[in-house]
């Protein structure tokens, strides 16, 4: 079971399956990017919804909208 796993993540996070992530990770950056610029105030809300939503879009394919 645990070698399965582990062949998951492998082939899941490769350094070369990594180059299939770039057009979430610009779509989360430009994100981030107006977040702070519209309300520079809530820095830390701002970089935790990126890094939620980054992490959902690649797993499930969902953009998480601003948390509160």
């Amino acid at each position: 079971m645990r070698l399965q796993i582990r062949r998951l993540y492998h082939h899941a996070l490769h350094v070369n399956k990594s180059a299939d992530y770039v057009p979430y990770q610009e779509l989360e950056n430009k994100q981030l990017i107006y977040d702070i610029m519209i309300d520079p105030s809530d820095l830390l809300g701002h970089f935790r919804r990126y890094s939620s939503s980054l992490v959902t879009s690649i797993v499930y394919g969902y953009v998480l909208p601003y948390l509160s």
